[in-house]
């Protein structure tokens, strides 16, 4: 073969190889300026090609479950109404995922994911009350904040009684539940509910005062549930199937 072919060739071929190394970089990074640092869009691509987030995840188990207890209400759970507006924090609802990440930026954990009905992410932080470490979560739909978590990871008595106390000032008048898990609806269409399973207590405010957002969550939570019942069958069917 002549060399001024086989020069040619052996450049193309390594510029080639040097395309199909890169490209993967390449994707991520483009995907990254294109999109944003924080985008589902550049941690799926990032995930595509690594098999892990760029941040730690603030939630591993399925989003479903941080709503369920708003949704599927146990029947001994105790629910009360408050006059009082519900808050999180100092953070309304409907505030901006930028917003609330540029005024928090030593977040500890990031999730992005494109749902089927609205684009979800999640801030996490470390925080401390009561000397019991916390860990509060912002989770956002299509951008806007609607769900927070305080998580106490093996609270003491002591402290669970001081949180609760707390609650039951601010919302309840003073008038201190008798149990560790409780709902309560406050005036402005956001709910509170508090949850301990023996090694979290968790305080969840949700807010149903956006209706776009609203929507948005309750089509989620009939989607999934329905998806569940449809993929689980009956005792009954499965008993007939295996009897």
């Amino acid at each position: 073969m002549p060399l001024q072919i086989l020069i040619p060739a052996a450049i193309a071929l390594i510029l080639i190889v040097v395309v199909i190394r890169i490209y993967p970089i390449l994707h991520i990074q483009l995907a990254k300026i294109l999109f944003g640092s924080y985008s589902s869009a550049y941690l799926a691509t990032y995930k595509r090609y690594t098999g892990q987030s760029p941040y730690a995840y603030c939630i591993k188990d399925d989003f479903i479950n941080h709503i369920a207890g708003f949704y599927k209400k146990a029947n001994s759970l105790i629910e009360f109404n408050s006059a009082q507006e519900i808050t999180f924090l100092d953070i309304d609802y409907g505030t901006s995922f930028n917003k609330v990440r540029k005024s928090n930026e030593k977040q500890m954990c990031v999730n992005a994911n494109r749902l089927q009905e609205f684009d979800m992410k999640v801030l996490g932080y470390r925080d401390i009350m009561f000397t019991a470490e916390m860990k509060k979560y912002f989770f956002f739909a299509n951008g806007k904040f609607f769900l927070g978590e305080l998580t106490f990871k093996n609270p003491s008595e002591k402290n669970i009684s001081q949180i609760i106390a707390v609650i039951a000032k601010k919302y309840l008048n003073g008038k201190i539940p008798d149990t560790d898990t409780f709902l309560i609806h406050g005036s402005n269409k956001a709910s509170l509910l508090c949850t301990n399973n023996g090694f979290h207590l968790k305080i969840s405010y949700l807010s149903l005062g956006m209706e776009d957002v609203n929507s948005q969550i309750e089509a989620y939570w009939t989607n999934t549930t329905q998806k569940v019942f449809q993929e689980t069958p009956s005792l009954e069917t499965e008993l007939m199937e295996r009897l």
